[in-house]
């Protein structure tokens, strides 16, 4: 069995019942990734996890909670089969004149002198 989506569909009444059911789903074994569409009312799950073992325990949960679809998580990408465009080649001119460098910095050596003549230590 491989990674599968598992869209359940729940009633979610307020951010408690949110909380219980992404607790519920991320508790289980084999989950990759949950995410809570609450606009929608589902639960989304990736992973190789077994979709009536997570619906039953939503319900137990939750009290209400229905199992919508269930298929591959793998993405299919339809425009990558396609041909590519063709790329343009765009031609770069070099001037070295164009370049200006910065002077190098000037170091400036100032004396140095002592307050005190001997060493303080001994």
């Amino acid at each position: 069995m491989g990674k599968q989506k598992v869209v359940i569909g729940i009633s979610m009444k307020d951010q408690r019942a949110r909380t219980k059911a992404f607790k519920i789903a991320v508790s289980l074994s084999g989950v990759d990734s949950a995410c809570i569409q609450a606009e929608k009312g589902q639960l989304e799950v990736v992973g190789d996890v077994d979709a009536v073992a997570l619906a039953n325990q939503l319900r137990k949960g939750l009290g209400q909670a229905e199992l919508l679809s269930v298929g591959s998580a793998e993405k299919k990408d339809e425009k990558k089969a396609e041909t590519p465009a063709p790329q343009t080649m765009m031609t770069i001119t070099y001037d070295p004149s164009s370049y200006h460098y910065a002077a190098p910095y000037q170091y400036h050596a100032y004396p140095v002198q002592d307050q005190q003549p001997g060493c303080s230590i001994m």
